[in-house]
């Protein structure tokens, strides 16, 4: 009966700190994707690396590929003196899904806007959506592996918004 009653104590101790983890993670998390947002309006490619781990990888919305965060860096600089240049890229509709309480899916819309063309007229918004595994390590939320892409109409049809 005793180990019963201290069972039941550490599970209702237990059941508020695990309903209290993810909201916190979310948090944090969003916290990550604002840093990111930061970095990338303020042109630091370094910056924008440093919040991924050491073995991450990404696969651009354009098929660029690099795996660890030295080639996530170069990636970022390219852009840099590319489409990104001068733009702002935001995120939002965020949906999480933790499978550890260190580790995250992450799905959000992203809003890239300030894109120019060859010619330097403004473009309009580039909108993707970004899946994304983040860990917790050391304390901080890291990407791990992240795939934006750009959400494509059904083929024979137009894309939303075009007549």
């Amino acid at each position: 009966m005793k180990a019963l009653l201290a069972v039941c104590v550490i599970l209702a101790l237990a059941v508020p700190a695990v309903a209290a983890g993810p909201a916190g993670a979310e948090a944090a998390i969003h916290q990550w994707w604002q840093q990111f947002s930061d970095a990338w309006a303020s042109g630091d490619a370094h910056a924008r690396a440093a919040l991924w781990a050491d073995d991450a990888t990404l696969i651009n919305p354009f098929g660029v590929k690099a795996q660890g965060r030295a080639a996530i860096e170069k990636v970022f600089e390219q852009e840099n003196v590319g489409f990104a240049k001068g733009t702002t890229h935001t995120f939002s509709d965020f949906s999480f899904r933790f499978l550890t309480p260190t580790i995250a899916e992450v799905d959000a819309t992203g809003e890239i806007k300030g894109i120019r063309g060859a010619d330097g007229m403004p473009m309009p918004t580039f909108t993707l959506h970004v899946f994304a595994i983040m860990a917790k390590a050391g304390g901080k939320w890291q990407m791990k592996d992240a795939r934006p892409y750009v959400i494509a109409p059904p083929p024979g049809q137009a894309p939303t918004g075009t007549k």
